[in-house]
Protein backbone atom coordinates (compact mmCIF):
# COMPACT_ATOMS: atom_id res chain seq x y z
CA UNK A 1 0.00 0.00 0.00
CA UNK A 2 3.00 2.64 0.76
CA UNK A 3 4.72 1.87 -2.71
CA UNK A 4 1.47 2.09 -4.35
CA UNK A 5 1.14 5.68 -2.97
CA UNK A 6 4.41 6.57 -3.34
CA UNK A 7 4.21 5.76 -7.51
CA UNK A 8 0.67 7.83 -7.19
CA UNK A 9 2.90 10.51 -5.87
CA UNK A 10 5.89 10.47 -7.82
CA UNK A 11 3.80 10.07 -11.31
CA UNK A 12 1.86 13.97 -10.05
CA UNK A 13 4.83 15.40 -9.56
CA UNK A 14 6.70 14.18 -13.11
CA UNK A 15 3.44 15.44 -14.55
CA UNK A 16 5.56 18.39 -17.25
CA UNK A 17 3.13 20.96 -15.89
CA UNK A 18 1.56 23.33 -18.42
CA UNK A 19 2.72 24.19 -21.63
CA UNK A 20 3.87 27.69 -20.63
CA UNK A 21 5.95 26.72 -17.84
CA UNK A 22 9.18 28.67 -17.30
CA UNK A 23 12.02 28.26 -18.77
CA UNK A 24 13.95 27.85 -15.42
CA UNK A 25 12.57 24.91 -14.51
CA UNK A 26 16.08 23.04 -13.54
CA UNK A 27 18.89 24.06 -11.20
CA UNK A 28 21.44 22.91 -9.37
CA UNK A 29 22.46 23.75 -6.16
CA UNK A 30 25.98 24.29 -5.81
CA UNK A 31 26.11 25.81 -1.88
CA UNK A 32 24.65 22.69 -0.48
CA UNK A 33 27.09 19.56 0.28
CA UNK A 34 25.48 17.54 -1.75
CA UNK A 35 23.73 18.08 -4.88
CA UNK A 36 20.22 18.72 -5.86
CA UNK A 37 18.14 19.17 -8.52
CA UNK A 38 14.83 20.92 -9.27
CA UNK A 39 12.56 18.69 -10.92
CA UNK A 40 9.72 21.09 -12.14
CA UNK A 41 8.46 20.05 -15.22
CA UNK A 42 10.29 16.83 -16.07
CA UNK A 43 9.74 15.63 -19.42
CA UNK A 44 11.74 12.56 -20.15
CA UNK A 45 13.09 10.03 -18.10
CA UNK A 46 15.04 7.03 -19.02
CA UNK A 47 17.05 4.20 -17.27
CA UNK A 48 20.28 3.69 -19.10
CA UNK A 49 22.39 1.20 -17.05
CA UNK A 50 22.00 -0.28 -13.38
CA UNK A 51 23.13 2.45 -11.49
CA UNK A 52 22.44 6.05 -14.03
CA UNK A 53 19.02 7.39 -14.80
CA UNK A 54 18.99 10.62 -17.63
CA UNK A 55 16.50 13.01 -16.56
CA UNK A 56 15.61 16.16 -19.44
CA UNK A 57 13.93 18.89 -17.28
CA UNK A 58 11.83 21.76 -18.77
CA UNK A 59 14.68 23.66 -20.26
CA UNK A 60 16.10 21.30 -22.17
CA UNK A 61 18.79 20.37 -19.76
CA UNK A 62 20.01 16.78 -19.48
CA UNK A 63 21.29 15.72 -15.86
CA UNK A 64 22.50 11.86 -14.86
CA UNK A 65 21.35 10.74 -11.56
CA UNK A 66 23.77 7.63 -10.25
CA UNK A 67 22.62 4.99 -7.61
CA UNK A 68 25.01 4.59 -4.83
CA UNK A 69 25.10 0.70 -5.99
CA UNK A 70 24.01 -1.62 -9.01
CA UNK A 71 19.95 -1.65 -8.76
CA UNK A 72 19.65 -4.57 -11.69
CA UNK A 73 16.06 -3.87 -11.03
CA UNK A 74 16.20 -0.33 -13.12
CA UNK A 75 17.71 -1.67 -16.20
CA UNK A 76 15.56 -4.64 -16.42
CA UNK A 77 12.26 -3.48 -16.40
CA UNK A 78 13.63 0.71 -17.84
CA UNK A 79 11.67 2.15 -15.51
CA UNK A 80 11.74 4.37 -12.87
CA UNK A 81 9.90 6.88 -10.40
CA UNK A 82 10.82 8.51 -7.57
CA UNK A 83 9.10 11.67 -4.83
CA UNK A 84 10.82 15.08 -5.07
CA UNK A 85 10.94 16.61 -1.04
CA UNK A 86 9.93 20.28 -2.00
CA UNK A 87 10.20 20.05 -5.73
CA UNK A 88 13.79 18.54 -5.79
CA UNK A 89 15.70 15.45 -5.91
CA UNK A 90 19.05 15.42 -3.41
CA UNK A 91 21.84 13.04 -3.53
CA UNK A 92 22.21 11.54 -0.32
CA UNK A 93 19.05 11.90 0.15
CA UNK A 94 16.98 11.01 -1.98
CA UNK A 95 15.99 7.92 -3.98
CA UNK A 96 14.61 6.61 -7.37
CA UNK A 97 11.66 3.58 -7.12
CA UNK A 98 11.85 0.73 -9.27
CA UNK A 99 8.45 -0.56 -11.17
CA UNK A 100 8.93 -3.26 -8.68
CA UNK A 101 8.68 -1.14 -5.55
CA UNK A 102 12.17 -1.41 -4.78
CA UNK A 103 14.47 1.90 -3.58
CA UNK A 104 18.04 3.23 -4.96
CA UNK A 105 19.25 5.65 -3.18
CA UNK A 106 20.68 8.94 -5.46
CA UNK A 107 24.34 8.98 -4.92
CA UNK A 108 25.30 11.63 -7.22
CA UNK A 109 23.59 14.48 -9.66
CA UNK A 110 25.43 16.12 -12.49
CA UNK A 111 24.38 17.56 -15.79
CA UNK A 112 25.36 15.51 -18.87
CA UNK A 113 27.87 16.76 -20.73
CA UNK A 114 28.44 15.45 -24.43
CA UNK A 115 32.41 14.90 -25.42
CA UNK A 116 34.08 17.93 -26.29
CA UNK A 117 31.58 20.19 -25.26
CA UNK A 118 31.43 22.32 -22.17
CA UNK A 119 27.83 22.63 -20.01
CA UNK A 120 24.85 20.29 -19.88
CA UNK A 121 23.07 18.76 -23.15
CA UNK A 122 20.65 20.77 -24.31
CA UNK A 123 17.66 18.00 -26.22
Amino acid sequence: MVVFRALILAALWQSPGPASAPAETASMNQDDPAPCLTVRGVRDVKVIAANRVRMVTGDGRAWVLQVRDSCPDLAFHGYVTYVPVAGQLCAGRDELISREGYTCRISDIRPLERAGTSGPVIE
